[in-house]
């Protein structure tokens, strides 16, 4: 890694080669069983516009409401910069928890609906740019970069399904544009820039932070294998699972969620808070660590094959899937992230597969009501 870096030891990049060929073994299992999986059952195009259009203005006319909470969460920040406000709202108070909640899964919802929403862009391209924007303006402004990241790739790879090629006008406008929400939040939370800075001093340092993201998180976990450096573990893979059990009754102690303190020297003159995805399994043990990788492997194949066999949801769920295979050079996408995998495919469902299911219920009840009125005219006859 030349001496920008320090040198991986041979412990990490076994542990990285064999959890590769661990994801390999688990996308073989999902590809071979691949011509076993049923044809999806078409949607009809009418009652996807109708579902897709009321998500719309969902969106829309709880923005207001959105940013309200947000103006609150500033406030409580004291603190004139409103992103900067926000950011240390969500990750240090422990006040306005019901509006933190509800700030966090409106923004996931944003990034759902505008991922179905370019599902159905034909015809449909001002709601999917409406909702577009509405997506990115209410994740950035939290002060948050990976939910923008994370819709962009999801973006570029249900592109690819839907097109069966890469197309690099595509990938140059969306890489600009996640250059320019990543050097727009550094600015404005001075992270690595200053607005008092000339141009060139930012866009060094702002090139400086991208390589830190991108290339320092197998070396933070290199650090933590080779020099055992005692780490606050914030990346648990129960993080999503405990506060679910705790509200059915357990007592579990819940995995802190961010921690401000929680840098490692990656090199010389590198920094960096994010470890890569080993850094949340290998807390389990190797073998569970591989266990993982094969999991993660059959479940990206198991959806790429249903969404190339044309399923929406399938689709959209591939894509998350996509952006966090990306991104586990940073963190786990996976486990940790599992409720926003989950989010994005009950959108899609309510899309694709409500209004099916809501014409079968129909019928079940007319089918019973039909049924009820025959025995009745039979007890009336004799």
């Amino acid at each position: 890694m030349g001496n920008a870096f320090y040198d991986l030891s041979l412990e990490t990049l076994f542990i990285v080669c064999l959890g590769a060929v661990a994801l390999s073994i688990g996308a073989l299992c999902a590809s071979v069983h691949s011509s076993s999986f049923p044809a999806p059952r078409p949607s009809s195009p009418q009652s996807v516009n109708k579902v897709m259009t009321v998500l719309g203005w969902c969106l829309l006319l709880i923005s207001p409401f959105y940013f309200r909470w947000i103006v609150q969460m500033a406030a409580a920040a004291d603190t004139s910069n409103l992103v900067q406000g926000v950011r240390a709202a969500l990750l240090y108070s422990t006040d306005l928890a019901e509006i933190k909640g509800a700030v966090v899964n409106l923004a996931i919802f944003s990034l759902a609906v505008a991922i179905v929403s370019f599902l159905e862009m034909e015809n449909h391209r001002k709601r999917f740019f409406i909702c577009l924007s509405l997506a990115v303006l209410i994740n950035l402004i939290t002060g948050a970069r990976m939910g923008t990241i994370v819709l962009i790739l999801s973006l570029l790879a249900i592109d690819w399904l839907k097109t069966q090629r890469l197309r690099w006008k595509l990938v140059a406008l969306l890489a600009i544009f996640s250059v320019f929400a990543f050097s727009l939040i550094a600015l404005t939370l001075k992270k690595g820039a200053d607005n008092d800075a000339s141009l060139g001093e930012n866009a060094r340092s702002i090139a400086r932070q991208i390589v830190a993201y991108t290339s320092g998180g197998i070396v933070a976990f290199d650090r933590t294998v080779q020099h055992r450096i005692n780490t606050v573990h914030n990346q648990k893979i129960t993080r999503s699972f405990i506060p679910v059990l705790n509200k059915l009754g357990a007592q579990l102690d819940e995995p802190l969620a961010y921690i401000d303190t929680n840098f490692v020297d990656t090199g010389p003159e590198y920094v960096t808070n994010v470890f890569s995805i080993f850094f949340s399994y290998m807390e389990w043990g190797l073998l569970c660590c591989l266990f993982l990788f094969a999991i993660i492997g059959f479940i990206v194949t198991f959806c790429f094959e249903r969404a190339m066999l044309g399923s929406r949801p399938a689709m959209s769920v591939y894509g998350f899937l996509f952006a966090g295979l990306v991104l586990s050079i940073f963190a786990d996408f996976f486990f940790v992230a599992v409720g926003f995998a989950a989010r994005i495919y009950l959108v899609a469902w309510c899309v694709y597969k409500l209004p099916g299911f809501v014409r079968r219920v129909k019928g079940l009840m007319k089918f019973g009501a039909v049924q009820e009125a025959l025995a009745r005219a039979g007890d009336s006859g004799s």
